[in-house]
């Protein structure tokens, strides 16, 4: 796929380990032309001060990180549902993660762009409940958005990445004393959970 031929592409963080991979690899080692790449988090209003605490400093090395905000927390999500989500009953990916990125990647089409959204998929996180283990190099995601069918292009760079692959970009490009800062500063870790890190 000749990555050129796109306008935009975006570039989705969690704050995990593979998306955090995924980052590292886009900013210092694909070759793409930053200017067209855009990183964003979808804010669940959920997520552990650790993940923002970490967010801030993944901003730090590698540039500005859009926030998608999808309208409700989880917990609104949740209320609406009348339940929160469980293994069977999924629904906050799709409604905090997935449709809002859909709803930005079918702006930019609107907008006469061409987005490529890139993920941080592997395929040896591949397992019954999600198909991850079938994911290719390039892919593309069809969905609706707003009364419109979208076609997008998608790119899964980590997609044939061992766990060992993903450790080894994070110790090339963080800093081992800035992320132990994080946790050190961490009140809502234990001191066991700390020294296991």
């Amino acid at each position: 796929m000749n990555i050129d031929k796109f306008d935009i592409i975006t570039v989705g963080l969690s704050g995990g380990k593979d998306s955090t991979a995924l980052a590292l690899w886009v900013k210092f080692e694909s070759g793409w032309d930053m200017s067209r790449v855009v990183f964003t988090f979808c804010e669940t209003g959920n997520e552990d001060p650790f993940t923002y605490a970490f967010l801030g400093y993944l901003e730090s090395v590698i540039g500005d990180i859009v926030v998608i905000n999808p309208g409700e927390t989880l917990y609104e999500l949740s209320m609406r549902k009348s339940r929160f989500p469980s293994a069977k009953a999924r629904f906050c990916t799709q409604s905090l993660k997935i449709y809002p990125k859909h709803d930005l990647l079918s702006l930019f089409v609107d907008h006469g762009l061409r987005p490529l959204n890139v993920t941080g998929v592997r395929r040896q996180e591949g397992k019954a409940s999600n198909n991850r283990g079938d994911a290719e190099l390039f892919d593309y995601d069809v969905f609706r958005c707003r009364d419109s069918d979208y076609i997008i292009d998608t790119c899964h760079p980590l997609a044939y990445w061992s766990l060992g692959d993903v450790w080894d970009i994070h110790k090339r490009h963080l800093s081992i004393d800035a992320v132990a800062d994080i946790v050190d500063a961490d009140e809502a870790m234990s001191e066991s959970g700390k020294s296991a890190l």
